[in-house]
């Protein structure tokens, strides 16, 4: 008896799982640049941080109206970046997990951390609707809250410190070379100032360094892996 067999496809044999491989990595890539974005936008929303307002809560509230096309986008770096390291976070958790030891702590130690920056970044957006795409009218609040929401996104969407333990791990990895070694020395460089930032009174630069190290790695492992 002769047995058919049905040839396979070199697209679902190859392609698609390198796809599936280095999806991930892309995400974290994007959401680097949505961090990039969030930094550029926030400057244009900066009325409060205005030493010739400083000081005048209805001043500030008039200024942060006239640019409430900007909190949107703003809104949409934020959240975008947020949802796109859940992804990311999960993939470089099987990412470290392959070649880490079954009861290893980075991995999950890595996970954590993009969990974390992802989650500040969710409440870190939780004002923009209320207070800067669509702002009160004048009167419907104190102006106070207003100018308080310019303090809120100056401050709370750019605390990425959770991302210094995640590139801490990555590169205690690239140490054991599980990923290359070049890993270790941007995780400990960058992974190493987002933390000294992150514990710091100046908590709110740690997005610098952070979304530098998100934009390398994930680039790097999108390329790299692929190859791979």
């Amino acid at each position: 008896m002769t047995t058919l067999t049905a040839p396979t496809s070199p697209v679902s044999d190859t392609l698609a799982p390198q796809r599936g491989r280095t999806a991930w990595a892309a995400a974290g890539a994007l959401a680097a640049l949505g961090g990039v974005a969030t930094m550029l936008l926030q400057g244009t929303l900066n009325a409060a941080y205005d030493s010739s307002i400083s000081g005048d809560p209805e001043a500030i509230a008039a200024a942060m109206a006239e640019v409430k096309g900007h909190a949107a986008l703003f809104h949409l770096a934020v959240s975008l970046s947020a949802v796109l390291l859940l992804p990311f976070g999960a993939g470089l958790v099987r990412r470290l997990r392959r070649g880490l030891d079954a009861d290893s702590l980075l991995p999950w130690v890595a996970g954590a951390g993009v969990l974390l920056t992802s989650a500040v970044l969710i409440l870190g957006s939780g004002l923009d609707t209320e207070f800067g795409v669509f702002p009160p009218e004048p009167g419907d609040v104190p102006a106070e809250h207003i100018s308080f929401y310019g303090h809120w996104i100056g401050t709370i969407p750019w605390l990425w410190t959770g991302l210094g333990a995640t590139a801490g791990c990555v590169a205690l990895a690239g140490v054991r070379r599980v990923v290359p070694r070049w890993h270790a020395v941007a995780g400990f460089v960058l992974g190493g100032a987002t933390l000294a930032f992150g514990v710091s009174p100046m908590e709110y630069m740690a997005l610098l360094p952070a979304t530098l190290w998100l934009l390398v790695t994930g680039l790097a492992f999108t390329l790299g892996d692929r190859r791979a």
